[in-house]
């Protein structure tokens, strides 16, 4: 008697943890069911024989809640760390032209698009006009260029194929001018003859003021928008401007001749290439709207900020340097004789540099922000003639896909 109140027992116990296990994943049969089905299982059998097949049904129902929690940690798991589904960045594809910045004759420029591995795939140009300025969107899924006087704007999907998808023609378009992306990915910017020209993907054109008597050195690098998208730094002779999208009137936050801008990802700060140090020029960091005004990082053209906050990138006499926004930390990353650099990939773990060859083409290495290794990319890449500032509108890496 003792021993059947005993087995009782273990078989209500048995069928309360089963029955707990069950009810925690959605889906599973009920308290009552798995009872009734031990139940049946177990019959009328004697005492003796009924622990048996007991303990081999607790086994097999374990198993199977492990089985199913096990899956459901793994596809949360794969969900969250699938790129596709999270937009995480790709940092492999590179666009670049091939335009001799400043040359009258020879190569005009084209667009190819190319993948560490692969051979460049010429997209755009082939027919001796002006096609200069490739520049993806910050969502990775368009491809802006200059065509002559014309802006025009690939979409491209995972497959890298290409479509045409709008064209607009910019009146007074400053030579050397080159489109800037909105952060949102729904605009461009154009400096064109005594404004901005901001088009819009819905098809809208707006006109926005830029100060009178304030010449641009380099069009390509003379734009950036801010993070937030409400405003547009403008590098200019007599210094730098920021320009609301609403259409307000620019303010001049800075007095020091700027040739480049780029944003810190905070849109406190703008790092900028300005005048001075000879022909080299300085990396500098101003700090908006504050007293502490201009940092010199040092001599060297075209400062970037890093996607990831810090540091800032900048060619420095051959060298490819980078530091902190204050000034610390400066490491050199390559010492290669390249004479342009092509900015940061995505995830800010690469530079790209352009690297001359020959006095009339050059090779795009990626270069690893740790120093510790180099790679070229795309080889000989023919531009008819040296250029004096090869690194402004030549190259741009892919952002994300959405």
């Amino acid at each position: 008697m003792t021993e059947r109140l005993h087995d009782e027992q273990l078989d209500r116990e048995i069928r309360t943890f089963l029955a707990w296990q069950a009810e925690k994943i959605a889906g599973a049969p009920s308290a009552t069911e798995i009872a009734t089905r031990i139940s049946s299982r177990a019959g009328t059998r004697t005492a003796g024989l009924r622990l048996a097949p007991q303990l081999v049904w607790v086994v097999l129902a374990g198993l199977l809640i492990v089985a199913l929690m096990v899956a459901v940690v793994i596809g949360a798991g794969l969900l969250r760390d699938d790129p596709v589904r999270s937009s995480a960045p790709s940092n492999g594809l590179i666009a670049y032209s091939t335009r001799a910045h400043g040359a009258t004759t020879g190569v005009q420029g084209d667009i190819f698009l190319v993948r560490e591995g692969s051979e460049p795939r010429l997209v755009a140009g082939g027919d001796g006009l002006l096609t200069v300025c490739p520049s993806f969107s910050p969502d990775g899924t368009q491809l802006s260029y200059v065509r002559d006087e014309n802006v025009i704007i690939l979409g491209i999907d995972r497959s890298e194929e290409l479509r045409h998808e709008h064209g607009f023609g910019v009146a007074s378009l400053v030579p050397g001018a080159c489109p800037v992306w909105s952060p949102s990915s729904d605009a461009v910017a154009m400096l064109a003859a005594g404004e901005i020209a901001l088009l819009g993907l819905d098809r809208s054109t707006r006109s926005l003021p830029v100060p009178d008597g304030a010449p641009v050195e380099f069009a390509d690098t003379a734009l950036a928008f801010a993070p937030d998208g409400k405003r547009i730094a403008l590098a200019t002779d007599v210094g730098i401007w920021l320009v609301p999208v609403d259409g307000s009137a620019p303010e001049r936050v800075s007095t020091r001749q700027a040739l480049s801008l780029s944003w810190s990802p905070d849109g406190a700060r703008l790092a900028f290439h300005e005048e001075g140090n000879g022909a080299t020029g300085l990396a500098s960091v101003l700090t908006i709207g504050a007293d502490a005004g201009v940092l010199v990082l040092g001599p060297g053209s075209r400062p970037v900020w890093s996607p990831a906050g810090e540091p800032i990138a900048y060619q420095s006499q051959g060298a490819l340097v980078i530091e902190r926004s204050d000034g610390s930390d400066r490491r050199v990353v390559s010492e290669r004789d390249a004479y342009g650099f092509g900015g940061w990939s995505p995830d800010g773990r690469q530079l790209l540099q352009m690297v001359d060859i020959s006095g009339s083409g050059w090779d795009l290495v990626s270069v690893a922000a740790t120093g510790a290794n180099d790679t070229v990319v795309a080889r000989q890449i023919d531009t008819g003639s040296a250029r004096n500032f090869p690194d402004l509108g030549d190259v741009s890496w892919q952002a994300v896909y959405q």
